[in-house]
This record gives structure tokens, sequence and C-alpha cells, in this order.
């Protein structure tokens, strides 16, 4: 299976785009491989990009949709699938523990969620912007990676300096290792 996840996480929130999907569904055609979707931050993707749902879903045979990432909701993810592939889901889901009482609650702040936090993102993608075009120009910012979506990524000279900073700014921000170095 080949797997891809959009927004991708690891490149800072970049997006990948409707053509490169396209290639990596033809290639995986070629090969008789299955294609998977990682949507964790799929709508940040379409918010910016401004393609259609269903052309990015026909380049995969499943897509998990977080509704917790960006758009609010406590928990909850979605698996778009075809039958087979549910029906196996759903015994996953089983054996794993994943019955849940009272799941109507939060199945309905995910609904609440994609009503009314989908057309916020484009609003967090600019606040993320502008605070990576003034962190670049701080003099102990080594680096910022480019700003796609709602992700900053900074390298610092001095991590205990910038926790301060951020924090008496009311930034909340975390000290973190370089992932691809790390176990993620």
């Amino acid at each position: 299976m080949i797997a891809i996840e959009n927004t991708a996480v690891r490149g800072g929130g970049s997006i990948w785009t409707l053509q490169q999907m396209a290639d990596i569904r033809k290639f995986a055609v070629n090969k008789g491989v299955k294609t998977h979707l990682d949507g964790a931050r799929i709508f940040n993707a379409l918010a910016e990009t401004g393609d259609n749902p269903a052309d990015v879903a026909k380049n995969f045979d499943t897509v998990s949709v977080c509704l917790s990432k960006g758009l609010g909701a406590p928990v909850g993810s979605v698996l778009l699938c075809n039958k087979d592939v549910e029906t196996k889901a759903r015994r996953a889901r089983k054996a794993f523990g994943g019955g849940m009482r009272q799941a109507g609650f939060l199945a309905a702040a995910g609904i609440y969620a994609l009503d009314h936090h989908v057309k916020r993102l484009k609003d967090d993608h600019k606040r993320a912007k502008v605070l990576g075009n003034t962190l670049k120009n701080l003099p102990w910012v080594k680096s910022i990676d480019p700003v796609d979506t709602n992700i900053v990524v900074i390298e610092v000279e001095d991590s205990t300096k910038a926790l301060q900073v951020f924090s008496d700014n009311g930034i909340r921000a975390v000290k973190s290792v370089d992932p691809m170095k790390s176990a993620w």
C-alpha cells in the first residue's frame, strides 16, 4: 500500500497537488498496489488549493479524515472506503475495543466542526503566514520552513529564549527535535 498524508506534517504542512496524487495513483494501479490518503488535515489542503474533495478522493482506495485537527471536534475520524473495506474496518475496530457508548454526542461535535469550522481554515493559514513572516526577521531565528498552511516550523538559536518570547506574547509552542531524525 502507498499511503500519503495531506497536509504533510513532516513537511511543515506542505500540500500534495492533485497532479502529484494522480501520478501516485497511476503508479500504484500499474503495480497492483492500493492507495490510502491520511487526510488528517485534508480540509487545510482543500482550503488552500480549492480542489474538489471528490477529485482528490478518486485517487485513493481509502481516505481517512480527522475531525479534530484544525476543525475543533474533541475527537473523531471518518474512513471513506468501499463496503468490503468498511466491513473489515468495523470488525477490526470492534476487535480493538472500538465500541463506544454515547458516541452520538461526539458525532454531533464532528458534524458541528464540519459545518462551522472548515470555512475558517483560511484564516488560520493567514495567521500562520503572518507569524512565519514575522519570525523570519528575528535575529534568534536560524531558519523557517515555507508556511503553506497552518504549521510553522522554525529552528532557533536559543530554544529557552524563544519559548519565553512566545509565552510572553501568548503563543503556545513546544520544543521539538528534528522529526526527520527522531522516531515518529
